[in-house]
């Protein structure tokens, strides 16, 4: 399963860099969410969903797991 965001960004040709800039963050910060490293924090989750209008939520950043390969 894609990453919510991941998704976003490929359905609107965002870069990551350029959607980092809009959030306030940095891209290599986002690439980690992306990737299932690290969430985001309360703020820039809320920030994410905001900046997509809505189509990304934040309890969904708070909360996603890819899933396991099988």
């Amino acid at each position: 399963m894609t990453h919510p965001l991941k998704a976003y960004l490929v359905e609107t040709e965002t870069t990551e860099s350029a959607f980092a800039e809009k959030v306030g963050t940095k891209p290599s910060y986002l690439s980690q969410i992306i990737c299932a490293h690290r969430h985001p924090g309360r703020a820039l989750a809320k920030k994410i969903e905001n900046a997509t209008g809505g189509l990304v939520k934040a309890a969904d950043l708070l909360t996603w797991e890819p899933a396991e390969a099988a």
